[in-house]
């Protein structure tokens, strides 16, 4: 295997491109020649990143790398031969890694695998023989995975394992006998349960809460009674509540709410009055209210927001002004500000912000002069730059950066890049031992796994609050545990608070001591504010988790 590291320290040969910064992209050549290895479904694991590649000699399997080319190889050949596993659909649990494969003997089925060949191995043969179960694994409850999945008795079903074969059995049989409930939409509440979407013959496809047991298995409410379905869908989870939409024949698809129970599941408004349909979709939380995108009767596909009441629940801007509609599409908090792909008559769709007013509701870029469109999708942060996949030119999908500035946000590929559209429209970029990875055919090794890594130092993040207190976190990057410091003052009435880049609060510590080590409870890699304060007086850092 052949290992391209390819430093940008001068302008790369690409127009727009301004990549002064010590970038490194490193091109990992899995399938050799100009074939590629395509790899997909890029999932952080127990320190190494899995993810499913192609080769020539053993089709579609599970690979993993820790960040080297030495470190990079396949995990096991579950098909031997070329014909490949097909696996797909990656959740991780407890340190290991879920997904669906298929052997070759065994049909498709639910696997585990631990980073060793060993431990790579099928939970168990739900749909005995050669028979798919077609399981899926879908949501982490507690220390379970809940999953879709068919015995060939009950039809496809809700299954929960805690990974071993006697673990992992059915839930609940939704809709009794040989039907399917088809268990989708899944969606964690901070309470310890999870809602999902499921059909029976009595009552279509309707709402459904879990807490890991058949009992508490059961429909949240029938909101559109009898067997018409109601179809929730896209739901997402804040404060406890969650946010979806469902279609009614009085009302059409518009924006619900539950809590889990009956009572607590309501319609917060009729956006587009009537049997008219606003198909709320892409809910994201940001600065403690839920941005989606909707159509009214007079707009047309826009930006809005709700604090969960009705008159909470308005149109942030009509971007696209008249009943053209703005496509809202993508969304990502970066900055303080909620980024985001719209589309309007002048600049075509292109990168846009929000502060959560109509006024500070703006484009920041026309990536593509005039209506073309650069169409930004999979943003991601990674060392304070928001990094994304867009078109330079139509048909031709690059890797940017931007600070939130026009001057910042530019093109930023390898001085060697001869390929037109090296990133395409698939597999979203994930962090990973202090840099993105991501799909890209650069060069003339087809599409393969790439790096791009900052090779600035990480500041040690001493901090300071007001004259009397100084205090460090390190070490910085770490991977989930770090120690804060307090340099010089007293830790008596101090506090720490970190969020994600959502602004979700993962942990609340009081500091008692000059050195505190400070676990984040799900350890999960990307990067976080840490909010320092001794009284009223505050200061803010950042923490990389590898």
């Amino acid at each position: 295997m052949k290992k391209i590291l390819l430093s940008i320290l001068a302008a790369a040969a690409l127009s727009q491109s301004n990549a002064q910064a010590p970038y490194v992209f490193e091109n990992f050549d899995i399938e050799t020649g100009t074939g590629g290895s395509a790899p997909l479904y890029l999932t952080v694991c127990n320190g190494k990143l899995f993810f499913r590649a192609t080769t020539t000699a053993s089709g579609e399997e599970l690979w993993m790398t820790d960040g080297t080319m030495a470190g990079t190889q396949m995990v096991k050949d579950i098909n031997p031969g070329a014909t490949g596993s097909a696996l797909q659909t990656f959740k991780v649990l407890n340190n290991k890694l879920y997904f669906t494969a298929n052997d070759g003997t065994n049909g498709n089925e639910l696997w585990v695998s631990d980073g060793t060949s060993a431990g790579t191995q099928m939970v168990k043969n739900i749909n005995p023989g050669a028979g798919h179960s077609y399981a899926t694994p879908m949501i982490v409850l507690g220390n379970n995975l809940l999953f879709n999945a068919t015995d060939n008795v009950n039809g496809i079903e809700l299954w929960i394992t805690d990974g071993t074969a006697p673990g992992t059995q059915l839930l609940k049989d939704i809709n009794t006998g040989a039907g399917t409930s088809s268990p989708f939409n899944f969606c964690a509440l901070s309470n310890g349960k999870v809602l999902f979407s499921a059909a029976n013959n009595a009552n279509g496809n309707e709402l459904w809460i879990t807490d890991g047991t058949s009992v508490g298995t059961q429909m949240v409410t029938d909101i559109v009674p009898g067997a018409t379905s109601s179809s929730p869908a896209g739901m997402f989870a804040f404060n406890n509540i969650a946010y979806f939409r469902a279609t009614d024949a009085t009302y059409g698809t518009e924006l619900w709410v539950t809590d889990g129970t009956a009572p607590g599941t309501t319609m917060i408004k009729d956006i587009n009055p009537g049997a008219a349909n606003s198909g709320p979709f892409r809910l994201i939380n940001y600065n403690g209210k839920v941005y989606f995108s909707a159509s009214d009767q007079t707009a047309g596909n826009e930006l809005w927001v709700t604090d969960g009441t009705t008159m909470g629940t308005v149109m942030v801007k009509d971007i696209n002004p008249g009943f053209a509609s703005a496509n809202i599409d993508q969304r990502f908090v970066y900055k303080n500000k909620l980024y985001f792909q719209a589309t309007d008559v002048t600049n075509g769709a292109e990168l846009w912000e929000t502060d959560g007013t109509s006024t500070g509701t703006v484009l920041v870029k026309d990536i593509i002069a005039g209506s073309g469109g650069s169409f930004p999708i999979h943003f991601i942060e990674y060392r304070d730059k928001l990094f994304f996949n867009a078109a330079q030119v139509a048909g031709d999908r690059q890797l940017f950066k931007s600070d939130g500035t026009i001057s910042g946000t530019a093109l930023i590929a390898p001085p060697i890049a001869p390929i037109v559209d090296p990133l395409g429209t698939t597999a979203p970029f994930v962090e990973y031992d202090s840099a993105i990875y991501f799909l890209a055919n650069y060069t003339t090794t087809g599409s393969e796994l790439w790096s791009l890594k900052d090779t600035t130092a990480v500041p040690n993040h001493i901090g300071s609050i007001g004259n009397d207190l100084s205090y460090s976190v390190l070490p910085n990057p770490n991977h989930g545990s770090f120690t804060l410091n307090i340099e010089n003052g007293i830790a008596k009435g101090c506090s720490v608070a970190i969020h994600d880049v959502t602004g979700k609060l993962v942990l609340n510590q009081e500091i008692t001591q000059k050195q505190t080590t400070i676990n984040l409870p799900s350890g999960a890699p990307g990067t976080y504010f840490l909010k320092m304060q001794a009284g009223d007086a505050v200061d803010v850092k950042q923490v990389v988790v590898q």
